[in-house]
């Protein structure tokens, strides 16, 4: 018989004779494991780029052509090079978590704004020896001007013959609650674009480039998202040469093809197109614009073919595509109005459906 034996401890004891047991084998294995994964990600975190982000952004004013640009270039090119640079049209809101169905919805969401275009009449006109000396000063005439416009409330303006003194008091006056975009480039300051900051974010700026009294003159061509929506709409404000000495029926000819052509463009998008301004034409002008495109005047008139011009037309204009449509037309020359300029301030009222 073997006096030898074993003694035996708690269940889990470490043996005896020094040897781990298996579970604190296991342990240790765990652990090691969980401490290397730790290592791993913090390593990842460390090294990982800072996120990009999503969405659309903010729109930067860009850099228009320069004087030698406008003298060497075709306006038919420049324009043509900032339609072009338009950056695509983003989804409304909602589109990051369920992009079809999101786009799908806010593609039903109506909403409505009001639209004006102003030609203020520069103060280069009113100024000693100028050719509106009856008027006041530009700069007293652009506070009345800013007092209409705080008292009508549109939500987009579009200004013509701007100069700028009359630009530095519209900032002034107007620039808490308006948005104020002047681009770059020769004359841009006469056409200046305002849009409530309230109710509309640029997602692009960009001027398109047409003929205008013996040289080229950058007018404002902007997208701008609609806040409580997010769908956009394109916007181009224009103001194109006067009859004078020369005539100058050249000139406009050349500037509303280019217009048009723009237009025409920018309708690819399948988002509204707003295009106003002082066109110093009536009948020319409309039938071109409502039989080469399929815009609409707020005045009234034909579409397409054959030509039927509304009564009492201006050579100042405000016309829409038809993905929208306008509720209201007004003309205003009340004595507020014609103190401030020899033209009439037209509005209208837009639903898009």
């Amino acid at each position: 018989m073997n006096d030898e034996h074993t003694a035996a401890g708690p269940v889990g004891a470490e043996p005896l004779n020094g040897t781990p047991s298996r579970r604190t084998q296991v342990l240790s294995t765990v652990a090691a494991v969980v401490a290397i994964g730790l290592i791993i990600l913090v390593a990842q975190l460390a090294t990982s780029p800072e996120p990009v982000p999503t969405g659309p952004q903010p729109a930067a004013i860009p850099d228009g052509p320069d004087a030698q640009e406008l003298a060497s270039t075709s306006p038919d090119v420049l324009t043509e090079d900032a339609v072009d640079a338009r950056p695509p049209v983003a989804p409304p809101k909602g589109a990051a978590e369920l992009r079809d169905a999101a786009e799908a919805a806010a593609a039903l969401q109506p909403f409505a704004f009001t639209i004006t275009t102003f030609n203020i009449l520069g103060s280069n006109h009113t100024v000693p020896g100028g050719t509106a000396p009856g008027y006041a000063p530009g700069r007293i005439r652009t506070e009345w001007a800013a007092n209409l416009l705080r008292g009508q409330g549109p939500d987009i303006v579009g200004f013509q013959e701007l100069q700028g003194d009359q630009l530095a008091t519209i900032q002034r006056t107007l620039g808490e609650d308006y948005v104020v975009y002047t681009p770059s480039g020769t004359g841009t300051v006469q056409t200046s674009l305002l849009w409530k900051r309230s109710v509309w974010e640029a997602t692009w700026l960009s001027a398109l480039t047409s003929p205008f009294m013996g040289g080229n003159r950058t007018r404002p061509m902007v997208r701008l998202r609609h806040l409580a929506t997010g769908r956009e709409i394109y916007v181009l404000n224009v103001h194109n040469s006067p009859r004078d000495a020369q005539g100058r029926q050249g000139e406009r000819d050349a500037a509303v093809r280019i217009q048009i052509d723009a237009i025409t463009t920018l309708r690819q998008d399948r988002i509204p197109v707003f295009f106003m301004g002082d066109m110093n034409e009536k009948e020319t002008v409309f039938c071109k614009v409502t039989t080469q495109t399929d815009l609409v005047s707020s005045s009234g008139g034909s579409t397409g073919s054959p030509c039927r011009p509304p009564a009492g037309m201006r050579i100042d204009w405000i016309f829409g595509s038809p993905d929208a449509v306008f509720t209201s037309h007004r003309a205003d020359r009340s004595p507020q109005v014609a103190r401030i300029t020899d033209h009439a301030v037209i509005t209208a009222g837009v639903s898009v459906p």
